[in-house]
């Protein structure tokens, strides 16, 4: 008896079942036609194999509910896993009560610091000076050094792979990434000066539509 799967990766994988050994014997691009398949063929789905879903398109699709997302999860046990990472560590992140304020740091890795921008359950952002080129820089400290858990120190450096490789004039770009002298997590970006886009709209009344117009320019 032949087995025939469809995989997430556009590929069907065909295995055969032989005193009581399955063997792999071919890969095809998409399912025979019914009138050529042998007695025996059977459609299933190999549950070992990785889907081709990038996270960025995982992370985006979630986040919008995206209809053919949540369809994808519904087959898909390898993004359904990952994306329960994902949701985990968001609610993880939304519950998570704010540790004391750090003081002002002198200097993060080779840079040095003037002022802290902003802060989260995740990280602080500072302005300062990058000596070579010499330039103004944003730069995200990762909180709690030896104390932070495995878990946060992967989603801050997964953070700052994903927008390594984004290219997109709305989007920081990132300069460097490293660890502090006293172990905590960093990268450094693009400073980019402006106000919040929430208070933008709200302070010049902007209309629903240019608000519209607004969002489609960003993104």
């Amino acid at each position: 008896m032949t087995v025939k799967k469809p995989m997430a990766c556009r590929f069907f994988f065909t295995f055969r079942l032989s005193r009581g050994k399955i063997e792999a014997v071919g890969a095809s691009p998409r399912v025979p036609p019914m009138a050529t398949r042998p007695s025996g063929y059977k459609v299933l789905q190999a549950p070992f194999m990785s889907c081709n879903v990038t996270e960025q398109e995982l992370w985006s699709g979630i986040d919008r509910n995206a209809p053919e997302i949540t369809m994808h999860l519904e087959k898909c046990p390898d993004c359904r896993a990952r994306a329960a990472e994902f949701k985990a560590g968001i609610s993880l992140l939304s519950g998570a009560t704010l540790p004391p304020v750090d003081a002002l740091p002198s200097v993060v890795g080779p840079y040095v610091i003037y002022r802290r921008l902003g802060e989260g359950g995740m990280g602080i952002v500072y302005e300062g000076q990058q000596r070579t080129p010499n330039r103004r820089v944003a730069i995200k400290v990762l909180r709690g050094g030896h104390a932070t858990d495995e878990y946060r120190v992967r989603l801050f450096q997964r953070e700052a792979q994903t927008l390594a490789h984004l290219r997109h004039p709305a989007i920081a770009a990132i300069y460097d990434a490293g660890r502090t002298s006293d172990g905590r997590d960093f990268f450094a970006m693009e400073l980019v000066h402006g106000v919040p886009l929430n208070a933008y709209v709200r302070d010049n009344q902007i209309p629903r539509r240019q608000r519209m117009e607004l969002f489609c320019r960003i993104c």
